[in-house]
């Protein structure tokens, strides 16, 4: 059905933009918070604030990577909650879809960004902290 379509679109593009909000809220929250520490463990050494920020930068994807799992518990509870206040399930089970093709749509979804993050953002987080380490250690940096 053509209105099922629609629908499924409109309900994977809310939670979308719902997932990367909450994402940027937790990558934002993560600078902050490694960039107090990284000064805290720069504080004796003479160093620029470009090393604490750059370090930061390195270290918060894979922070990020393992917060994953959280950010999509509660990126589906604020999606949930938004369609509940503004009754869009109810408009949704009057246009005839059923209360589980309403959660099949972001299962699937959530399913698929899982494996995405698996296959792809994994082995970037593990290049970074890799890189985050070497740099701390003092070593010379091989990409």
């Amino acid at each position: 059905m053509i209105r099922s379509i629609l629908i499924n679109k409109y309900m994977a593009r809310e939670l979308s933009k719902i997932i990367i909000n909450v994402s940027l809220i937790f990558f934002c929250l993560g600078i902050i918070m490694n960039i107090f520490e990284e000064i805290n463990f720069f504080k004796d050494i003479d160093v620029g604030i470009h090393t604490p920020i750059g370090l930061s930068l390195l270290y918060v994807p894979s922070l990020l990577y393992n917060m994953f799992p959280f950010i999509i518990f509660l990126s589906g509870i604020w999606f949930f909650i938004k369609m509940k206040r503004t009754y869009e399930i109810t408009a949704i089970n009057i246009s005839g879809l059923s209360n589980f093709s309403i959660i099949l749509i972001p299962s699937v979804l959530s399913v698929a960004l899982g494996i995405f993050f698996i296959t792809s953002v994994n082995p970037i987080t593990s290049v970074l902290v890799k890189l985050t380490i070497m740099v701390l250690s003092g070593g010379t940096i091989y990409v």
